[in-house]
């Protein structure tokens, strides 16, 4: 009976290290420049207030803005080598959901971050829907497929530009 103990005790031991390798370094929505699946994007602009029917009409969905900048979302965790299992595979992968202002909720497909810990994706959908859009990431245990919520990203679209604020409520979405 203490031997079955002790192994359990290890086992759980193990899964709580594991968690504990992960750690959010930074997350937003704005503009980047990706730089590939093994190094980590240039952050160029952030912000919480973006005219997004502009940034699609110059291309930034489609990472053509200003050259090569891309309007996304992202997540920042450690290197990918540093959650690893005993086989080599990522112990935490990740999916978000994507709330626009009409309600409409989009949810991602589980995915591996990058090697650099990054995971980002370009907002391509009623991409000019003003409003108060919310960004949901979560952390999903490749093994357990358990998830955790671990960043929350909301921002505000608008049509015009001028330096006027508008005022919103963000309604909780159950």
């Amino acid at each position: 009976m203490n031997k079955v103990l002790v192994i359990l005790l290890v086992m759980l031991s193990v899964k709580v290290s594991y968690a504990q390798q992960w750690t959010l370094k930074d997350s937003g929505t704005g503009l980047i420049q990706d730089n590939g699946s093994d190094k980590a994007p240039k952050i160029i602009e952030r912000g919480n207030r973006w005219n997004m029917k502009h940034l699609e009409e110059n291309g930034a969905m489609e990472g053509k803005y200003r050259g090569s900048q891309l309007f996304a979302s992202w997540i920042q965790g450690p290197e990918t080598k540093e959650f690893t299992d005993g086989k080599g595979n990522p112990v935490w992968l990740f999916r978000y959901s994507v709330s626009n202002p009409e309600g409409y909720v989009l949810k991602s497909d589980t995915s591996r971050f990058q090697q650099s810990g990054y995971a980002f994706f370009s907002l391509k959908e009623e991409t000019h829907a003003d409003g108060v859009w919310k960004v949901e990431w979560f952390l999903v245990n490749r093994q357990t497929l358990s998830e955790i919520l671990i960043a929350t990203n909301i921002f505000e679209s608008v049509t015009t530009t001028s330096g006027k604020k508008n005022t919103f409520n963000l309604k909780a979405v159950p």
